[in-house]
């Protein structure tokens, strides 16, 4: 569903998406795999880009950095 938003360029819709599984993903952090972490952080700071909020980009990219820096995860 979030991709197709994507594709669609109802960016606004993708992130909604995104952000109601960022609550999910804050009820079981511990059981989710750095790597999806990652990923999941880097598609929210593309869609914030996208819709030129660059404050929250900003944010993303922080998190998405963090994870990547204390894990050791240079992959993108």
């Amino acid at each position: 569903m979030c991709y197709d938003d994507f594709m669609k360029h109802d960016f606004e819709r993708a992130l909604e998406i995104l952000l109601q599984g960022e609550k999910k993903l804050a009820q079981y952090e511990y059981l989710i795999d750095d790597l999806e972490k990652l990923d999941f952080y880097y598609n929210i700071m593309v869609l914030y880009a996208a819709l030129n909020n660059e404050e929250k980009s900003e944010y993303y990219l922080q998190l998405a950095l963090a994870i990547s820096k204390k894990k050791k995860i240079f992959y993108k």
